[in-house]
This record gives structure tokens, C-alpha cells and sequence, in this order.
């Protein structure tokens, strides 16, 4: 989430869903590794190919994390619709070199 937009809401709800998974998970840590560094438009009233246009760019690493090349990392979001945001954060930890990259979403819209 931008950080103009939770300022907005006060709260990143994909954040809180990753952190409460992670510390139930035996042997997971929550890592924040990627940053929303592009504002984007709401997803919700979008197309496929406009989604997918929408949050390309959107998403880089967090420079404040070191990433472990050789871990597995999970990127989580609220709803899954077309999976353009899952898609665009996997493929930032993919350039960078990560190869085990799951998704989660707590929903699907």
C-alpha cells in the first residue's frame, strides 16, 4: 500500500494479515521487502489488462531489507481478483534474484 494511502486509512490490512499468519508459523519471520513506491488508481473498478497496467512499476524492494536469495518468501494480499498485484510483487522479488516466491490472499473477489 502507498504510504499516502495508509496514512489515509491508518492501517495496511494486507500488512496485518502477513504479520498475524507469520507469527503464528513456526519458522516464519514477517518481512516487509517490498515498498509501494508508485500511487496507484483503485483496482476495484478495473479491467484485467487495465490492472495489470495499473500496479506495473507500482512495487520495489525495500532497500531497508536484506534479502535472503535463497529463502522462500510469500507475498500476501487482502483479495485476489485477477492477481496483478500478486503478479507485479512476485515478479520485483523474481528481478532480484528470489526463487521461491509463493502467494497468499485471504480472499477472492
Amino acid at each position: 500500500m502507498h504510504p499516502h494511502k495508509q496514512r489515509e486509512r491508518h492501517y495496511n490490512q494486507a500488512e496485518r494479515i502477513a504479520q498475524t499468519l507469520m507469527n503464528r508459523a513456526s519458522g516464519c519471520t514477517y518481512l516487509n521487502a517490498l515498498i509501494k513506491i508508485l500511487p496507484t488508481v483503485s483496482q476495484t473498478k478495473l479491467g484485467r489488462s487495465e490492472r495489470l497496467t495499473n500496479v506495473t512499476k507500482a512495487f520495489a524492494l525495500n532497500p531497508n531489507i536484506k534479502l535472503n536469495t535463497q529463502a522462500r518468501y510469500v507475498v500476501v494480499d487482502d483479495v485476489l481478483t485477477t492477481g496483478a498485484t500478486l503478479h507485479a510483487c512476485a515478479h520485483v522479488l523474481r528481478k532480484a534474484g528470489i526463487k521461491n516466491v509463493d502467494a497468499l490472499a485471504l480472499a477472492h473477489g
